[in-house]
């Protein structure tokens, strides 16, 4: 069967700008990635889509809302 063959994975990330950064700002990410379930191959293709917020602490800079897209080779 077809959904047996995939693989379903949900990924968050917050993040925190460090230091004496121009911009201050914590983003936040999720995203969906689907790929192939082989587990005796080395190289797998996977593909994603995702949201990402971008909270600024910077004046003048403006909060950033997104679709993001990710693709990549798992080894």
């Amino acid at each position: 069967m077809v959904w047996q063959q995939q693989r379903t994975k949900v990924g968050r990330r917050v993040t925190n700008s460090v230091g004496h950064a121009d911009w201050k700002n914590t983003t936040y990410d999720t995203d969906l990635i689907l790929s192939q379930n082989k587990p005796n191959h080395r190289i797998v293709p996977y593909l994603g889509l995702g949201y990402e917020y971008s909270n600024s602490h910077t004046s003048g800079i403006p909060d950033y809302r997104g679709i993001t897209g990710v693709f990549g080779i798992r080894f």
